[in-house]
């Protein structure tokens, strides 16, 4: 009798698929929970740090010292992995750009993917929205709205 042939061979054989297949769905669901917890994190980080922007700043706003909220601002988004800081008007006017290419000034489209967790026709938002709130906006959207 040829040893692939044997039931210990069979057995041997069914219980590593099963073993695999078992793995490998596990695999995919952890992979699957990771990427949402990941997803959570960045969402509560970009939060974060609009809300730290903001009460930075908040006292030189309400005081109209815009020099030195600009100059905090300007700073922030010199920071490693900070792409940029934008503050915007209600209406999505550019009102402050740390990046200083001439966006000053410009309209934004609301209608955009990146804007549409907070503009979509269903939902109109007052402005700050927490990460329970983000899940479908894109996290590197973070930003400070002026009324």
């Amino acid at each position: 009798m040829k040893w692939y042939k044997s039931i210990a061979m069979k057995i041997i054989l069914s219980v590593a698929g099963m073993i695999l297949i078992v793995n490998g769905a596990l695999a995919y669901l952890f992979l699957g929970i990771q990427e949402e917890n990941l997803n959570l994190s960045i969402l509560r980080t970009a939060s974060q740090l609009s809300e730290t922007i903001k009460k930075s700043i908040q006292n030189d706003m309400l005081e109209n010292r815009k020099e030195a909220a600009y100059k905090i601002m300007e700073t922030i988004g010199r920071q490693e992995g900070i792409e940029k800081v934008r503050v915007y008007s209600s209406e999505g006017k550019i009102l402050f750009s740390s990046d200083n290419t001439g966006e000053v000034g410009r309209m934004v489209n609301q209608k955009a993917e990146a804007c549409f967790g907070c503009h979509s026709e269903a939902r109109r938002s007052s402005g700050w929205r927490r990460p329970s709130e983000a899940a479908s906006s894109y996290p590197s959207t973070a930003q400070i709205r002026v009324a």
